[in-house]
């Protein structure tokens, strides 16, 4: 099958194509109008399938506590934002929750099913400090060993991709240097770090940092912190939740503008309290309530932030509507950086040849019109 448009991301700016779709790769792609059955779009616009690499949940489904149906309804729901493929993220719970949890995820990856594509497991929490668990339940909390990992990717069925730790907790780096070992992405996340702290975990093999200003110790002009290390390594890569509650549009742009096109990836973040109503939920695994305001941003009860309602068109559309970005960062800190963090970049984030055939087609709003997966339309309006 052919589709084509008047503005398809190719070479970072959009260029009439028509784009060949055979067995669920893009075949080879040709100009605009030279096939007269390809379905049309026109001005609107196709773009790489969306991938959120940071995604807990969403209606009161979770990476967490959801069983194998419920992975698989969230994972039919996403297209609708445009994701095409995502790491459905753990977060602090029991380790009896927790191993149950990487074993219903391992089971789901597995299956086929219409809708965005689970790419692997992120697990984010456990292993963080107690300064900085944000939302996370501090009786929970371990110490990351390799041991305790081991247990986990066993349970998992070796589906763990990334995970997300404070380095300071990890004695001698040695849970860092075994996972980069092991081929796993390892991000700073819920650190109480210092500055070189964080510039020895990069060296030991640390490659980027998880909701970059949440959850870490901040930029002073005397203590650059972990917000420092992130802005200052530029092989970095910098997750952000863009939805200008979590950090203010004025600061993720400063942070855009250091990491460029390639090294900025935007992230929900997004709870299971994502499209419910506004209330106070219970929080499944802990002994905190929720409560989901108006503004669709969750708190604990003591103020804290529990993660976004972001939906990631919103992310793409704001990092360069609001934060002025432009639209090769904002498309390609959804696309193709993730893709390349995750060691996908020879198949995934680009409209190429021999690409999977994840793409989007998006109205000049940002609304999601038809999002294809492996070159089959999973969601239109």
């Amino acid at each position: 099958m052919w589709v084509q448009s008047k503005n398809v991301w190719v070479n970072e700016s959009f260029e009439p194509k028509a784009i060949e779709i055979s067995k669920g790769i893009i075949k080879t792609l040709k100009d605009y109008g030279s096939i007269s059955d390809a379905v049309d779009y026109g001005d609107n616009r196709i773009i790489p399938g969306l991938i959120d690499i940071h995604d807990h949940g969403y209606k009161d489904l979770s990476a967490n506590h959801s069983d194998v149906n419920g992975l698989l309804e969230w994972a039919s729901y996403l297209p609708s934002e445009g994701v095409t493929s995502f790491l459905p993220t753990l977060a602090t719970i029991s380790q009896e929750e927790f191993l149950l949890a990487l074993k219903n995820i391992a089971y789901a990856i597995d299956l086929e099913h219409k809708g965005a594509k689970m790419l692997g497991i992120h697990t984010e929490g456990v292993i963080i400090s107690l300064e900085k668990k944000g939302a996370h339940d501090e009786r929970l909390i371990l110490k990351p060993t390799v041991e305790l990992f081991k247990t986990w990717q066993k349970a998992s069925n070796n589906k763990i991709v990334l995970v997300a730790m404070a380095p300071e907790c990890d004695e001698n780096h040695e849970l860092i240097k075994y996972l980069v070992n092991e081929g796993i992405v390892v991000s700073i996340a819920h650190t109480n770090a210092t500055y070189e702290q964080a510039i020895e975990a990069v060296e030991s093999g640390a490659v980027s940092f998880s909701h970059t200003f949440n959850a870490m110790t901040g930029l002073q002009h005397r203590k650059p912190g972990v917000v420092g290390a992130a802005m200052g390594l530029s092989d970095a890569y910098a997750e952000l939740i863009c939805d200008g509650q979590h950090v203010d549009f004025a600061v993720g742009r400063v942070l855009g503008l250091i990491k460029g096109k390639d090294r900025l990836i935007s992230i929900t973040d997004a709870m299971p309290t994502k499209g419910l109503k506004p209330g106070i939920y219970k929080k499944k695994g802990t002994q905190f309530n929720v409560i989901l305001d108006e503004s669709g941003v969750s708190r604990l009860e003591n103020g804290t932030l529990s993660g976004s309602s972001a939906r990631m068109i919103d992310m793409v559309k704001n990092l360069n509507g609001a934060m002025n970005l432009g639209e090769v960062v904002a498309i390609n800190s959804a696309t193709i950086n993730p893709a390349r963090l995750l060691g996908l970049d020879k198949n995934k984030g680009l409209i190429k040849e021999n690409y999977d055939a994840d793409i989007v087609i998006i109205d000049d709003e940002y609304k999601v019109l038809a999002t294809y997966v492996a070159g089959e339309v999973v969601f239109e309006v």
